[in-house]
């Protein structure tokens, strides 16, 4: 957003989750979409995103989240930094914040706000998912991520 209020941008990450998870005919859609406060650094935007499904509940879509991202985004674009892959999964949700330390670290906390709620109907959805994938369930704590280059 420019100083005036006028919106310089909106990222949509519904490609990425189209990229990163095969089509289930069971749900609705596959999605990517933040959650969290984004972490501004000198060069970057570190965005939390869930990644998952839609699923339709009596009439609603409800949102199924299967892992829980690190995307780092052009701050002038909101478009994905090249060279960002792979990109960095969460153990949980953090609805909370993120703390880039000097030497790449990020502190993270898992305030499993989300995961609680959905976790509820986990019984109901895993079965339904592709195979390997499972509704992200809660964790909480803190978590240090760091970046791996190889």
């Amino acid at each position: 957003m420019t100083p005036d209020g006028t919106v310089k941008w909106v990222a949509d990450m519904s490609a990425l989750a189209e990229s990163l998870l095969p089509d289930d005919p069971d749900f609705s859609g596959r999605d990517a979409f933040p959650n969290g406060a984004a972490t501004v650094t000198d060069n970057a935007l570190l965005v939390p995103h869930f990644l998952g499904y839609t699923f339709n509940i009596a009439g609603t879509d409800r949102p199924i989240i299967i892992e829980q991202l690190y995307l780092t985004l052009d701050p002038a674009t909101g478009e994905l930094l090249e060279g960002s892959e792979p990109y960095v999964a969460a153990n949980g949700s953090n609805e909370g914040f993120a703390v880039p330390l000097q030497d790449g670290t990020v502190l993270v906390n898992s305030a499993e706000f989300f995961t609680t709620g959905v976790a509820i109907i986990a019984s109901t959805v895993n079965p339904l998912l592709p195979e390997g994938y499972q509704v992200l369930e809660p964790a909480g704590g803190l978590e240090a991520l760091s970046s791996v280059q190889e």
